[in-house]
């Protein structure tokens, strides 16, 4: 449901939102499969549960919507991974903060990407000269931005994605992210999907998704686990993401070339090696500790 805020004030939102999930209760959740209805409401940064969050949070309920796209955590994966202007290490306090915040019932949605924002790779590549996108909807229509030439911003949008599938949630994957499609503003934002012509890296970068999504898919802790962080600087983002059973651990460097030796929280096998979904390589803890080579721009996403 688009711009959920905005619904008719006649009716009254809340009723109008009722009313549609009462509907579709009766008309279409026949077979004892829950029906997913996500609502879309653009607000701004996290305000610690005292800001437009709050907006987001007031449509969510049994009787409302099953949740909302999580605009709050957009802004600071947008600022920490696309522009590197907020700390790696606060992105996982925040997504934490907000799943206290929106409560248990919340299948909230997070997304790199949507209609009304510019394209990840272009804010990656510093092509957006705003955060809130400001001036690139004239962009678009008189300098829009086109495909980086530089592999740095796919390396920081394939970061993006890694967080995006190893948190829980439902990951929304605008089309053509997939690939690193530039773009200024709407309707900039919107352009036909390219198929064809790929470039080497966006090649790579879509085979990247590829992968992670398949992790996603036979690793439950990534869908439904708790995330615990494990280290988090101005550059870098160590966390596991752990369920009953399955674990996954996830690090992510925006800086230099590192070699990080972590302590594994519980839950984390041990015993077994981890290897990572994205380059292949297989790593053992040695007393509950296991050290990783992380290259520049670098994502390791380890699964037993």
């Amino acid at each position: 449901m688009d711009a959920v805020k905005h619904l008719d004030p006649v009716w009254g939102t809340h009723a109008f939102v009722r009313a549609l999930r009462h509907r579709l209760a009766g008309a279409v959740e026949h077979t004892g499969v829950p029906f997913y209805m996500v609502g879309e409401t653009f607000v701004g940064d996290w305000g610690g549960g005292d800001g437009e969050e709050k907006i987001v949070k007031a449509y969510v309920s049994p009787l409302e919507l099953n949740g909302q796209f999580d605009f709050p955590l957009y802004w600071v994966v947008l600022d920490a991974m696309a522009r590197g202007t907020a700390d790696m290490g606060g992105v996982v306090d925040l997504l934490n903060a907000s799943r206290a915040f929106y409560g248990a019932e919340a299948v909230m949605s997070n997304f790199l990407g949507n209609h009304d924002v510019p394209r990840f790779v272009s804010h990656a590549a510093g092509q957006i000269a705003d955060k809130w996108g400001k001036g690139s909807k004239e962009q678009g229509w008189h300098d829009p931005p086109g495909l980086p030439s530089s592999p740095d911003p796919f390396a920081r949008a394939r970061m993006a994605f890694a967080f995006l599938m190893t948190v829980p949630g439902i990951p929304l994957v605008y089309y053509g992210d997939e690939i690193g499609m530039p773009g200024a503003g709407d309707p900039d934002n919107r352009r036909m999907m390219q198929f064809e012509g790929l470039s080497a890296e966006q090649t790579a970068l879509r085979e990247a998704v590829g992968k992670l999504a398949h992790a996603r898919t036979e690793h439950v802790a990534t869908r439904t686990g708790h995330v615990v962080k494990i280290k988090g600087d101005k550059d870098f983002l160590a966390y596991a993401a752990v369920a009953t059973g399955d674990a996954v651990v996830v690090l992510l460097n925006r800086g230099d070339a590192r070699t990080e030796t972590l302590s594994l929280p519980n839950g984390v096998p041990t015993t077994i090696p981890l290897t990572d979904v994205l380059g292949g390589a297989s790593y053992t803890a040695t007393g509950g500790q296991i050290t990783v080579q992380v290259p520049r721009l670098g994502s390791v996403v380890l699964a037993p």
